[in-house]
């Protein structure tokens, strides 16, 4: 059995305070979380560009403090966790020696900064503890049905998006997936006061070794290109303020999540993602000059593309007949069995990034999102191009979605 865990590490930023998202320059500041009083205090540095230099220091400190506002103590501490690059992107933990005062106010006792443009917000407030044991953390757990092309093409797109990116994916067949994510079920102030690693596997598979741990996002997220009668998970989660550990092991029915298949996109389908492209791509000039005619004999598309309306006629000059015969597109119904990387059946499962791409809607364009969105079956999670500094809203999107069955539970412990 060939497996390959996802572990989702993105970097996530405080909600206090912080840099504006944005897709070119990337934020750049230093900033820190509220903490719990019985937790660590995680700071985070994110270089995006747009000054005169190097953000920050390249190293951290070997001593690191904070100062009670109330007292003017000196707290010491230590660095319990660190991910990244410090001048560049980086979070870091950090353990107070003892435990912070709820509702009052500290202030982290290092300024790295060497750019003068950088943002700063070393300031914090202790906030309500933690419960006493990880007994009072939940886990969520969710299966979807992912969709994923596993054959596109590529093509200038008609529209530039807030990032300045244009291009367009066409999407020529897809594939089902099924997905499995597990995640600490707490608020997301508290989030990155946990590491979690995990492995999953599916039903009646040899049960594989924990992968590294997932952090700050805690979050442990694989899918499988074959079904099974179930999918299991075996996680171990850790609070860093104390370093103990809870390990559950659990599974989760296929039930009916849907069939994991191959589809072959239908001729609307491939229309809907070819009239997005500002030329005919290459094998496909039939199909793109049908779906542009079709689009500018509507009102609505003629209105909105009045000027590449104009333009269809003098670029299909040519292409009226269909040329490969391979290129055609056939309707959706047809299905067959998914093998693994063109593989036989047997092959056995594999644990995917969760990468997909799906197509805008002509007549209600939305290109901000035509490179990096992804798709549940049956409905449509957006997303956002990462930017180095992680897209942690889309994620938290996809587990709201609809498609998505997440569960808080309570499963049995190792």
């Amino acid at each position: 059995m060939r497996l390959a865990l996802l572990a989702l590490t993105t970097v996530v930023v405080s909600l206090k305070a912080a840099p504006a998202a944005a897709c070119s320059p990337p934020p750049t500041g230093l900033w820190t979380s509220d903490p719990p009083a019985n937790g660590v205090l995680v700071v985070h540095t994110a270089c995006g560009g747009g000054g005169v230099g190097p953000c920050f220091v390249d190293s951290l400190p070997d001593t690191l403090t904070v100062t009670d506002m109330t007292t003017l103590d000196t707290v010491p501490g230590v660095i319990v966790r660190e991910v990244g690059d410090v001048a560049a992107s980086n979070t870091f933990a950090w353990k107070p020696a003892t435990p912070f005062v709820e509702g009052r106010s500290y202030e982290l006792d290092w300024n790295p900064v060497v750019d003068p443009w950088v943002f700063v917000d070393r300031e914090f407030v202790a906030q309500p503890a933690l419960g006493a044991t990880l007994d009072d953390v939940p886990l969520g757990v969710g299966l979807d049905l992912l969709v994923e092309s596993t054959e596109d093409l590529q093509c200038e797109g008609r529209w530039i998006d807030s990032c300045g990116f244009n291009g367009q994916i066409v999407r020529v067949q897809e594939r089902t997936l099924a997905r499995l994510t597990v995640f600490a079920d707490v608020p997301f102030v508290t989030t990155d006061q946990y590491g979690l690693r995990g492995a999953l596997w599916a039903e009646g598979q040899a049960e594989p070794a924990l992968g590294e741990e997932s952090w700050p996002l805690t979050t442990v997220q694989g899918s499988f290109e074959q079904a099974a009668s179930a999918y299991c998970y075996r996680v171990e989660l850790r609070r860093l303020v104390d370093d103990s550990t809870d390990v559950r092991t659990d599974c989760v029915e296929h039930g009916e999540l849907g069939e994991v298949t191959t589809l072959t996109r239908s001729d609307a389908q491939l229309a809907s993602d070819l009239v997005q492209c500002k030329e005919p791509p290459a094998g496909f000039e039939a199909q793109w000059c049908t779906a542009m005619r079709d689009v500018c004999a509507t009102p609505e598309g003629a209105a909105v593309e009045s000027f590449e309306c104009t333009s269809v006629e003098p670029t299909c000059e040519g292409f009226d007949e269909p040329g490969d015969p391979d290129a055609s597109v056939s309707d959706a119904s047809g299905v067959e069995p998914v093998a693994p990387d063109g593989g036989d059946a047997g092959d056995g499962e594999t644990l995917h990034d969760d990468a997909g791409r799906v197509g805008v809607d002509f007549v209600n364009p939305k290109p901000d999102d035509s490179d990096g969105s992804g798709r549940s079956w049956g409905c449509s999670v957006g997303g956002a191009r990462d930017t180095g500094g992680g897209s942690l809203g889309a994620f938290l999107a996809l587990l709201s979605s609809a498609c998505l069955s997440v569960r808080s539970r309570r499963p049995r412990r190792a």
